[in-house]
């Protein structure tokens, strides 16, 4: 028989005639009262990132240092952090590597961007995770590009910031007001963290409101912490609109991406798309007409759907150079390029694409290597192979100059299609250095 107060959680977050933000103050406040949450106060450097938060994203390390620039050109105020949740960590070891090896792969792909765990944390931020992180950065002297506006040389200056006599100091020396949740809560009713870090990462002020990548891991996320026999896309859908993100108008789009074209329950496409976002980008959008097209686009061929060339365009997407960004949405492939894939001229082409990278995928699951070992390879031959396709105007062969691993695709167009990508994929594969920057 579940606990009285299990029972009654689980009754406030499946309450549809309450709103996202009333369930989550309901359902601490119900916590509360039966002793399983309390209020303490905690220094960034006892908090790690919750493994579920934003999807199973965690905190992308572009985004943090974004963030983090953006307190600090309008100033640290205690009073302005916001609620800050975060639950225990576990008391079984296994629960709590596991936790502790997710920050240490978290920062390991940051690029000296984000730092690596000490041993010494208590607890898993819900809320105001970047914030934290950002004041974890600054604590270690993480990396950041040299001549941003907030480095002294190539790393954060703590004392640069601190000199500016706001609360930044006192943030990183006595901590704030947290509350907690504790581990035994998510033990007995595991989407309850899911729930709340959607909650509190709705309304922050100085905030990276999730794209429509973040909002299909979110979807991905919550559908596989639920049961076999309760499994419902739909519910995951709702779940993930309650949280207002600003696709939440075109989401059962991102919904029915989701459902069709992100590899099937272990969501392995759309985990290798995020894993091209964090080495490349931060919060790029795709914005709704190219969201359309990766969910709807019927490429009437009767012998495929098209979903690794769907999965390649939404990485050109997703790793586009700041140059091809507009207004934090993606502009690499434009909309004539869009409409260029609508040609009976370039279906062959197309399906040629499609058989290449499908094969490419199939070579990166049989490698014994780990995914991030062998998606980096991946990712850069998907990109030559979809822009390769598109490219047909100057303003095309400008972007695919843009970065070096790009211009060995301007190759003569009298050479097979096929044989150029191919050669693409083998040169790419012999390469074991990852460039500087892409």
């Amino acid at each position: 028989m579940a606990l009285p107060w299990v029972v009654e959680l689980k009754k406030v977050l499946n309450d549809n005639e309450m709103g996202i933000n009333q369930k989550a103050a309901k359902a601490l406040a119900g916590l509360q009262q039966a002793g399983l949450a309390y209020t303490t106060v905690l220094k960034p450097k006892e908090v790690l990132i919750h493994p579920s938060n934003r999807g199973g994203q965690m905190c992308n390390h572009f985004d943090v240092i974004s963030k983090g620039k953006s307190i600090c050109q309008v100033g640290w105020g205690l009073q302005k952090v916001g609620p800050s949740v975060c639950v225990e960590l576990p008391i079984e070891s296994k629960k709590r590597s596991h936790i502790i090896e997710c920050n240490e792969a978290l920062a390991s792909t940051s690029g000296g961007m984000l730092p690596m765990p000490s041993g010494k944390e208590r607890v898993r931020s819900l809320s105001t995770s970047h914030t934290c992180a950002f004041l974890r950065c600054l604590e270690n002297g993480c990396k950041i590009d040299a001549g941003d506006d907030l480095a002294g040389g190539s790393n954060l200056s703590l004392e640069q910031l601190v000199a500016k006599r706001d609360d930044l100091g006192r943030m990183l020396t006595e901590g704030w007001e947290w509350c907690v949740v504790k581990a035994q809560v998510e033990a007995e009713v595991p989407d309850s963290c899911c729930f709340l870090q959607a909650a509190y990462n709705s309304d922050h002020g100085i905030v990276k409101p999730p794209n429509e990548l973040e909002v299909a891991m979110t979807i991905a996320h919550i559908f596989q912490m639920q049961p076999e026999d309760k499994k419902d896309l739909a519910k995951e859908v709702a779940q993930a609109a309650a949280g207002m993100p600003p696709c939440r108008g075109y989401i059962e789009s991102i919904g029915d991406f989701v459902a069709s074209y992100a590899g099937g329950e272990s969501f392995q496409l759309l985990k290798y798309l995020d894993f091209m976002r964090r080495q490349y980008g931060g919060s790029i959008n795709f914005g709704e007409d190219f969201t359309w097209l990766l969910a709807y686009f019927d490429w009437k061929e009767p012998t495929t759907t098209f979903p690794f060339l769907r999965i390649a365009l939404a990485c050109c997407q997703l790793t586009c150079p700041k140059s091809a960004q507009k207004d934090g949405f993606s502009r690499l492939i434009t909309r004539a390029g869009r409409d260029k894939l609508k040609g009976k001229k370039l279906h062959d082409d197309s399906f040629k694409a499609e058989k290449l990278t499908h094969a490419g995928w199939s070579m990166v699951e049989k490698s014994s290597l780990a995914m991030e070992k062998v998606a980096l390879a991946f990712g850069k031959f998907q990109i030559r192979l979809a822009l390769f396709l598109l490219a047909s105007s100057k303003k095309e062969e400008k972007v695919l100059s843009m970065r070096p691993w790009m211009t060995s695709m301007r190759s003569s167009r009298q050479k097979s299609y096929c044989a150029i990508v191919v050669s693409l994929w083998k040169t790419q594969k012999e390469r074991r250095k990852r460039p500087a920057a892409l």
